[in-house]
């Protein structure tokens, strides 16, 4: 606790901490612009993983397992 204070104290931390948060501006005003950009790749990246699991997991043919309730 006493190395926070301490760092929080100096100048240079003060310095430090406006840079932080002078980037953290910045980051998040370019996720505000490029997330019309990033949405459809992830929609189509999301399609295709959704796609390859369903495709894998649901195959049409025999049933993967056979229930012991059936006959």
């Amino acid at each position: 606790m006493k190395f926070f204070r301490n760092f929080v104290d100096e100048e240079s931390a003060q310095a430090t901490i406006e840079y932080i948060l002078i980037l953290a501006v910045l980051v998040t005003i370019a996720i505000l612009l490029v997330r019309d950009l990033i949405r459809p790749v992830m929609t189509r990246l999301s399609e295709s993983i959704q796609s390859m699991v369903s495709d894998k997991m649901f195959k049409s043919g025999p049933a993967m397992h056979r229930s012991p309730f059936k006959r």
